[in-house]
């Protein structure tokens, strides 16, 4: 169970759990990666608003991959898709799995990819997980994208619920003392936003997701949230979309972001 802390200086929420480096994410993918390749899921609201922004046969960079169930769904979408993650172990069990995807090791702050070399660029919960900030992950992100290239990014978020939360006092304020234990930040959308604009990107959308696991994770409705997200597939996306379009912002766990390099 997450411990989580408001760090009053920086605006954000802590969650100190276990430091989110390789070892941690090896171990907790191996659990559950060869299931996702027997069965591997649609994620066709991933590919969907990749579709929206960019044509088949686009160069798409997943920057922190991890299991590569995106970059499978990608390239069965008709997109040159490559995975980059940090994770040894984890990329060599995918090219066990498929040898066919793209997948390498790489780090998202010093991306082996050629300046203006891809189309697109997905960062799905990433840039929460570094304490000393994601400022050189969103360079990367501007430097390997083409001009008029797509950035999508998402991460937790300061809902609606959780900044009314923050303004009760009901966190524990965050203390550098508990630094080893950091996992990752809830981050301020327009923070994150800004930083993006302040790089010469161009704002194109902005979503609210995953309604049902914040409704979950602060125990709103009792043990209905957590029956409804712990219900069989597909129930779970299904309702936690429909709630995205009815909340928004209220209870939402992460944001999507979708930005544009400037031409």
């Amino acid at each position: 169970m997450d411990q989580i802390y408001v760090n009053n200086s920086s605006n954000r929420l802590v969650y100190a759990k276990e430091p989110a480096g390789k070892e941690y994410w090896d171990r907790h993918w191996s659990e559950k990666i060869r299931s996702i390749y027997r069965s591997p899921p649609r994620n066709s609201f991933f590919t969907g608003i990749t579709k929206k922004y960019l044509p088949l046969e686009s160069t798409i960079l997943e920057g922190g991959c991890g299991m590569g169930d995106k970059v499978l769904a990608l390239s069965n979408a008709g997109f040159n898709a490559i995975g980059i993650d940090f994770a040894e172990s984890t990329i060599k069990e995918i090219k066990n799995l498929d040898s066919s995807l793209d997948v390498r090791v790489g780090d998202v702050r010093n991306l082996p990819i050629s300046d203006g070399e891809i189309d697109g660029y997905w960062s799905l919960g990433v840039i929460e997980h570094f304490y000393d900030g994601y400022g050189e992950i969103i360079d990367e992100m501007y430097r390997v994208l083409a001009p008029g290239g797509y950035a999508f990014v998402t991460f937790p978020t300061i809902s609606g619920y959780r900044r009314n939360l923050i303004e009760s006092h009901y966190y524990d304020t965050w203390n550098e003392k508990l630094k080893d234990k950091f996992y990752q930040f809830a981050l301020s959308e327009d923070e994150v936003i800004n930083d993006l604009l302040e790089r010469g990107f161009i704002l194109k959308e902005r979503r609210y997701m995953d309604n049902l696991k914040g409704l979950k994770s602060h125990q709103v409705l009792g043990g209905l949230a957590s029956a409804l997200y712990r219900a069989p597939a597909p129930v779970p996306a299904i309702i936690s979309r429909i709630m995205d379009v009815v909340l928004g912002s209220r209870y939402c766990h992460m944001s999507l972001i979708v930005m544009q390099k400037s031409s």
